[in-house]
């Protein structure tokens, strides 16, 4: 009778309508799409969180997930209207990058993105971002299930699932060889199940987590199964004397139970634990990200651009470096804070980067993003984004906001459409810029950075000696990087930003 009781409450469960969304990775969840059968897709949510930037000066964020995503909504924040944000994305990379136009000092923003495997309904989720970039969903991040065998009381068996993290709401499923048997909500992350084999055999039992349920949009009855599971128990009723012991068919976590009750010899095993999930099947790859995660990294991969962008926070002066994986260059390295005071500035090599404090960074959190792509792979222009080699490389923006990462070689960039941005990266680069509310940020090297046309544009130099063309009407250029370089203004609108040592040319607004 318990297990057809069991059985009743958890068949809708069952149902086509609910059917699991296989594959997503473990720490995330899914969606529904009403208009198709199995209606959920997997979906990640991310957001940069509120950041400062400078006068004149520009910041980027980068997010990439796994093959098979797509960007499926974005969003951004912006203090003011000073400041302007162009989005870029192609298959399963974002990047946002903010420009801040205005000298009258720092301004704030924030990006968000998410990506789905697919089709979702337009209920599921909301455009608008908060302060910190994030999107609305109703997916549930979960990450990680766990199963624990009791000591069985006659034919009847008791399991104790736990969930991280403890206040995920909604049920935890039992199921016997896949089948649903037993529900039970959670309570600060516990949720206690029982399980009557209804014949003797042998049966692999193992807990899953629908999600929450309550925020699931009207339409839908569920938002659809999570990929969370718990390791599997094989149970056995066997008839025989009353026995519990382990076995390594499927699982080395296996409980022996008979219909005679526990053996007061051997209690059953304990198999509490948590589970990793994960798409690619690389064990060696699971050992790399749990080692990351470990120690404090925020790791994530586009296979279609060969790209790996990693995050770390710390407080300065901790130190804080990154460094691409083996087999990788540097595209790009940002720092992003909250706080105006915790300036810091970035030492790039070919293979990673680190932060350099300065002394009023002391006491502030500061974030270092690195983005490297694989070696060898070609240059990349999809949509709105391109991404050059460890190679020198010719890249133009194909489209209204398109951004360009050049990388470590000596590159030949061109931004011909508004609101275009481009990062030459190491080396020493060339970046003409044409399009109105172009930006173009130099990097490490001896960059020539030129600004052509009536609009407005913003050129931003780095460690290195650069040279500035302001040939744009509204040129603004930002060469206070305390190194000399060579500003020559061939339009009296440009302003410029110089170090004192600075050689400026020509008719122009100058501020040292």
């Amino acid at each position: 009778m318990l297990l057809l009781a069991g059985a009743v409450g958890v068949a809708a469960l069952a149902a086509p309508g609910a059917a699991m969304a296989d594959g997503c990775p473990s720490e995330q969840s899914v969606l529904p799409y009403s208009k198709r059968n199995p209606p959920y897709q997997c979906a990640s949510s991310r957001h940069s969180g509120k950041k400062s930037i400078g006068s004149w000066d520009t910041k980027s964020w980068t997010q990439n997930t796994a093959l098979g995503y797509s960007v499926k909504s974005h969003c951004y924040y912006r203090s003011d209207k000073d400041v302007s944000v162009t989005e870029a994305w192609a298959s399963a990379s974002y990047t946002a990058t903010a420009t801040n136009w205005d000298t009258g000092g720092t301004r704030h923003w924030a990006a968000g993105v998410l990506f789905t495997t697919g089709d979702v309904d337009g209920s599921s989720y909301s455009n608008g971002c908060d302060s910190h970039g994030g999107i609305s969903t109703s997916i549930q991040r979960i990450t990680s299930l766990s199963l624990k065998a009791g000591t069985p009381s006659g034919d009847t068996f008791t399991f104790t699932a736990s969930i991280s993290p403890s206040d995920a709401k909604g049920a935890a499923v039992l199921r016997a060889n896949g089948q649903p048997v037993a529900q039970a909500p959670f309570s600060s992350g516990k949720a206690t199940l029982t399980f009557r084999p209804p014949a003797p055999g042998s049966y692999q039992v193992d807990a899953v987590y629908q999600g929450d349920t309550s925020a699931c949009p009207s339409r839908s009855e569920s938002c659809g199964w999570t990929p969370a599971s718990s390791k599997v128990i094989q149970v056995v009723l066997s008839g025989a004397t009353a026995t519990a012991t382990e076995t390594d068919a499927v699982s080395p976590d296996a409980v022996t139970v008979t219909d005679a009750g526990p053996s007061p010899d051997e209690p059953a095993t304990d198999t509490s634990g948590t589970s990793v999930s994960s798409t690619s099947g690389d064990t060696a790859a699971d050992a790399a990200r749990a080692t990351a995660a470990a120690a404090g990294i925020a790791e994530v991969r586009d296979s279609t651009f060969g790209l790996t962008t990693q995050t770390r926070t710390r407080r300065m002066p901790a130190a804080l470096r990154l460094r691409c994986p083996q087999g990788s260059v540097l595209m790009h390295a940002e720092t992003l804070a909250e706080s105006a005071a915790a300036r810091v500035k970035v030492a790039e090599g070919l293979h990673g980067a680190r932060v350099v404090p300065t002394p009023g960074a002391r006491g502030k959190e500061v974030a270092l993003q690195v983005t490297c792509r694989r070696a060898g792979v070609p240059r990349l222009v999809a949509k709105g984004l391109g991404y050059g080699t460890e190679r020198a490389d010719r890249l133009t923006t194909q489209m209204s906001g398109g951004t360009l990462f050049g990388g470590p070689g000596a590159d030949h960039l061109a931004v011909r459409h508004r609101a275009g941005v481009a990062y030459g990266g190491l080396g020493d680069d060339v970046i003409h810029v044409a399009g109105t509310d172009g930006v173009a940020k130099g990097g490490p090297g001896d960059d020539r950075l030129v600004a052509r046309g009536s609009g407005r544009v913003l050129l931003v130099g780095g460690p290195g000696h650069d040279t500035f063309v302001a040939g744009a009407r509204h040129t603004i250029v930002n060469a206070a990087d305390g190194q000399r370089d060579r500003i020559v203004c061939t339009s009296r609108h440009a302003r410029v930003l110089a170090d004192r040592h600075d050689v400026v040319t020509g008719s122009c607004t100058v501020r040292r």
